[in-house]
């Protein structure tokens, strides 16, 4: 996968397009998510995942060739959840531009509060500085991002050129992505930043409206 480029995983059809077995490769990419959670693409074994799933090796191969081609397939289905809601904003609120753009920022927020969420970026990061291929899986989550929320500011501001279109939604990416280290710093919030959802928002939103 070149740097820059979405994924697109392609999953043996010939049973996965059956409900068994799309039941059997949602399992299986939420098993190989738990393992890339507790232990990092290192551990991310076929094998690893095929004995935890309960299944042989064999019949995982079935679905997933290789490692590479399972960990694509994780990534597109967290880029694939972002995207359901993104969506489902856009169709919600499609009369208010600034309503469609605070509310993905609200999921946003509540999202980078969940351990599940920090600990897969983490991962992603940390190994992201020696892997290639997970870099290029890095670059193509943060890409995709910036197409979504970029959709979402078009909106909002439109008279922004597509390079100032970049910038501000590159900054407002950064502050997001500034929450996943700072909430991993506590157990609970401090008293002075309880509540400040609603202050990340407007200052998120004046990024794209100045």
């Amino acid at each position: 996968m070149k740097a820059g480029q979405a994924s697109h995983a392609r999953i043996n059809t010939g049973t996965a397009t059956r409900q068994r077995g799309k039941s059997r490769v949602k399992s299986i990419i939420l098993t190989a998510k738990n393992i890339f959670l507790r232990e990092g693409y290192e551990n991310l074994k076929l094998k690893n995942v095929a004995a935890e799933e309960g299944i042989s090796l064999g019949n995982l191969t079935y679905y997933f060739k290789t490692k590479e081609h399972l960990y694509r397939t994780l990534i597109e289905d967290v880029l694939n959840q972002y995207n359901v809601d993104a969506n489902r904003f856009k169709e919600l609120y499609s009369d208010d531009p600034v309503l469609k753009f605070t509310k993905f920022i609200e999921m946003v927020l509540k999202d980078c509060k969940k351990q599940e969420t920090r600990a897969f970026f983490y991962q992603l990061w940390s190994n992201s500085i020696h892997d290639e291929f997970i870099r290029d899986c890095r670059t193509a989550v943060y890409d995709d991002f910036l197409i979504s929320l970029r959709d979402l500011a078009r909106d909002i501001n439109p008279k922004l050129d597509e390079k100032q279109f970049k910038q501000r939604t590159f900054i407002v990416i950064s502050m997001i992505e500034g929450l996943h280290v700072m909430f991993g710093n506590y157990n609970r919030l401090p008293r002075y930043m309880q509540g400040f959802e609603k202050e990340f928002q407007e200052q998120a939103l004046s990024v794209i409206t100045k």
